[in-house]
């Protein structure tokens, strides 16, 4: 309730020096002023009993040995039928934080800006998004967020953070050797495999519902509103509040250092007096602060407007004297570049190979072309006829070397190495077996290798 009396909001351009010489001002960092732990019940943790439980897998049958390594098995098992399935999502779906995002380029644009082994005053911990300067990020902090928000909770001990690897990592060391498996989308914890093993496929269905403030995602409706009423809120005051007097004013900064022309702080003026105002009062200086935007508003749209015909009307005199220019292709996906910015948005490096591009159309060609599961069409051709070349066998008549029709490629490589062997197809017709006469001279394999 504390931050509740923000009443006023503003950008301040003074240097953080002559802010902190004068009195009555306060500047915090955003860690600080955001971001928070709690370490939950520790008795509770002290008194939890240590079980070597074992978990078994229902879709292979594996038995793993405690329930961290059931949780590494499933991840494991999700992984896998990504890789193998030819979704479109499979190549659009973060593998940190779960997001889908509408391009692979954009993916591979967010994993490389957000999820980071370093430190970035532009990222928000609560979101795990990144921002394009400091400023941004503190407008996205005011409107979303509150002062010691925490919203990943342990369900186990009541441990909760800023920041989900916290509450991840304190769950695998915390509670590991028990009954809990904890679910990576909601934080869930279930006690038994078989409903962990449901609860966690049902995850990847359509159905799901995302929350807006952080990257958790819910299976119900209501799941997720009483997430964020509960948990998208101050828990803790920050300690550099307590015991502040009236009238302070506090700055919120992104990252240390001297502040420049663009404004990386949001100061905020606090004051507990502002909690014995009336509701008329209130809601007077709402209409009075609505009233302003609103003139400001219409100011800006006006100037806008006028900006955007005199732009319109040059832009098409332009035109006219540059129609008989060149007309500039990518040498990459072969199309039109209509605008440099959006054709190039940025240099990007795909996680799976050494594939590096600026081009968002030939890194979506190159994730489909060599990273999809989808089949090419000679693999397709041999699997739509493998049912007749199921019980073909190669042998080889100078030695005891043979094999099936999986095997053509070690026979043609065997028969490469040694020029004066041959071979024989057989063919098996149910239980008899019919011997095809090879042609004398050596068996000539065109294999198609990528």
């Amino acid at each position: 309730n504390f931050f509740l009396g923000m009443s006023k909001t503003e950008c301040s351009n003074t240097p953080s020096k002559t802010a902190e010489s004068e009195k009555g001002k306060l500047i915090m960092l955003v860690n600080d002023f955001y971001y928070g732990k709690h370490e939950g019940d520790v008795q509770r943790v002290q008194q939890e009993q240590k079980t070597h439980t074992t978990f078994k897998c229902f879709s292979c049958l594996k038995v793993l040995k405690n329930n961290i390594r059931f949780m590494n098995h499933m991840k494991h098992h999700l992984e896998l039928e990504k890789q193998s399935s030819e979704s479109w999502e499979s190549h659009t779906t973060c593998q940190h934080c779960y997001r889908q995002f509408p391009t692979p380029f954009q993916l591979q644009c967010h994993i490389e800006s957000t999820h980071t082994p370093y430190e970035s005053s532009t990222i928000c911990k609560i979101c795990e998004l990144s921002f394009e300067t400091e400023q941004v990020l503190l407008q996205h902090m005011k409107d979303n967020h509150k002062p010691g928000e925490m919203p990943y909770v342990c369900q186990v001990c009541n441990y909760r953070s800023s920041a989900f690897s916290d509450v991840e990592t304190h769950f695998r060391t915390v509670h590991e050797n028990t009954k809990h498996l904890l679910c990576p989308f909601c934080l869930k914890v279930i006690k038994i495999g078989a409903p962990y093993m449901h609860h966690y496929m049902r995850h990847q269905k359509k159905g799901i519902y995302r929350c807006t403030k952080c990257r958790l995602q819910f299976l119900t409706c209501k799941e997720k509103m009483d997430h964020k009423t509960q948990h998208h809120r101050t828990f803790r005051k920050p300690k550099q509040l307590e015991g502040l007097p009236p009238g302070t004013k506090v700055t919120i900064r992104a990252s240390v250092g001297p502040l420049q022309s663009g404004t990386s702080a949001t100061s905020f003026s606090t004051s507990t007096s502002t909690f014995q105002l009336s509701p008329k009062t209130k809601n007077t200086n709402t209409k009075n602060h609505n009233k302003s935007n609103t003139n400001k508003s219409k100011l800006k749209s006006s100037t806008i407007q006028k900006k955007q015909n005199t732009f319109t009307s040059s832009s098409s005199s332009s035109k006219k004297k540059k129609s008989c220019q060149y007309i500039h292709k990518c040498i990459e996906c072969y199309s039109e570049i209509k605008d440099f910015a959006s054709h190039f948005p940025a240099y990007v490096h795909c996680s799976l190979c050494r594939y590096n591009t600026s081009c968002s159309k030939a890194y979506v060609n190159h994730m489909m072309s060599f990273h999809s599961a989808r089949p090419s069409k000679r693999f397709w051709i041999y699997k739509k006829h493998s049912e007749e070349l199921r019980g073909v066998t190669v042998v080889c008549l100078n030695c005891d070397f043979l094999t099936d029709v999986s095997g053509l490629d070690k026979m043609a490589t065997h028969l490469s190495e040694r020029h004066t062997h041959t071979c024989q197809v057989i063919i098996e017709n149910g239980n008899s077996s019919s011997p095809v006469p090879s042609t004398h001279g050596r068996t000539k394999y065109y294999l198609d290798h990528p």
